[in-house]
């Protein structure tokens, strides 16, 4: 017969485990996440530690044991903090899925939430910008629409190619010249660690 309980008070043995983590100096911490908490990991040694301390905890208090009951967990290296609300956000980058943050400011990592409430602010790193392009895996075309861009120009490509030769820097001077009453961005559609797809979208000043 299994005489172990369920776990009843998470909140206590994060508690305990906060604890645990600055007693030894430990660098992992313990964040909010999707209303639930998550546990960034900083190495393997630290994991193997943390995972010690809990397999010891759940066996002194008869508990059933199951590391997904109390927190989600991920380490440093794919996790991070945004810089204003403070949310874990999944810096991994992978094909058909949508990004949760960007580095913006050059250091400021801020996730899709806090980017949202402050879209108009964030575009502005990237007008007349022939460096920088939106990413269509963060922002759809349509939150470019709702922000009264229009779709000037697509299809350009840029890469290793000996076809793929088109220059955003000379597209953009060119359209500036030519439309002098509006501001431009670029919107990467897609491409490869060799290639970019993007296009041109502009709107009144």
């Amino acid at each position: 017969m299994n005489n172990k309980t369920q776990i009843t008070n998470i909140e206590e043995l994060i508690c305990k485990l906060n604890k645990h983590m600055q007693d030894n100096n430990l660098n992992s911490n313990i964040y909010q996440y999707n209303g639930g908490s998550f546990l960034l990991l900083e190495n393997i040694e630290e994991e193997g530690q943390i995972n010690e301390f809990l397999e010891q905890y759940i066996d002194d208090n008869e508990i059933e044991y199951n590391i997904d009951m109390i927190m989600s967990s991920g380490f440093s290296d794919e996790y991070a903090t945004c810089h204003n609300c403070g949310e874990i956000v999944n810096t991994q980058v992978y094909e058909h899925r949508q990004v949760e943050c960007l580095i913006v400011n050059e250091c400021e990592l801020l996730c899709k939430k806090c980017l949202d409430n402050n879209l108009d602010q964030f575009i502005g790193e990237f007008i007349n910008n022939s460096n920088k392009a939106i990413n269509s895996a963060l922002f759809t075309e349509k939150e470019l629409l709702n922000l009264e861009f229009e779709k000037v120009t697509e299809n350009f490509e840029n890469g290793l190619y000996k076809s793929m030769n088109d220059d955003p820097k000379s597209i953009l001077n060119d359209f500036i010249n030519k439309y002098p009453n509006k501001e431009f961005v670029f919107f990467l559609e897609g491409g490869s660690p060799y290639h970019a797809e993007f296009s041109l979208y502009s709107r009144e000043l």
